[in-house]
């Protein structure tokens, strides 16, 4: 042993080298789907939510002006 820890989604096989465990490797791939998934619609809503309010201030910036198109 090189005195290196196993990481926790690895375990040693019978020769004690470490070999990737196929269901962490899943799951990690699924939270990291997951993680990026949330993170894309935060950016759709706030993409949204900007194209809203600039919308919402040249509606009211025409109004108060009286310009009519």
């Amino acid at each position: 042993m090189s005195g290196i820890p196993t990481p926790p989604h690895q375990k040693p096989d019978e020769t004690g080298a470490a070999t990737p465990d196929p269901q962490a490797d899943r799951e990690a791939f699924i939270a990291a789907r997951k993680r990026r998934n949330v993170a894309i619609a935060l950016g759709l809503v706030g993409f949204a939510v900007l194209i809203f309010a600039i919308t919402a201030l040249r509606l009211a910036q025409n109004i108060s002006t009286g310009a009519a198109g």
